[in-house]
């Protein structure tokens, strides 16, 4: 099974427009909201997550994976979109 390579130096949108071609959000509750977004347009919501002046919270941080006689760190990428 070999590993994905991924390119770190990405940005929130420059990723999400590698991996997804659209993105369909539900949200079920009283009323169906329905939200679409793709690199052309956005339904349901005012602002498009593929627009580069889209606002994304980025955080990166490391989790320790020790050994018996090391300890080495683990780095992850989050990317947050929220929708509200």
């Amino acid at each position: 099974m070999g590993r994905a390579c991924v390119n770190l130096s990405y940005s929130p949108v420059e990723l999400i427009v590698h991996v997804f071609d659209s993105i369909h959000v539900i949200v079920q509750g009283e009323e169906m909201i329905k939200i679409k977004f793709s690199p052309t347009e956005v339904v349901g919501y005012t602002e498009n997550i593929y627009n580069n002046f889209s606002v994304w919270e980025e955080d990166l941080w490391e989790n320790p994976m020790p050994t018996m006689y090391s300890t080495t760190y683990m780095l992850y990428y989050e990317y947050i979109f929220s929708i509200s």
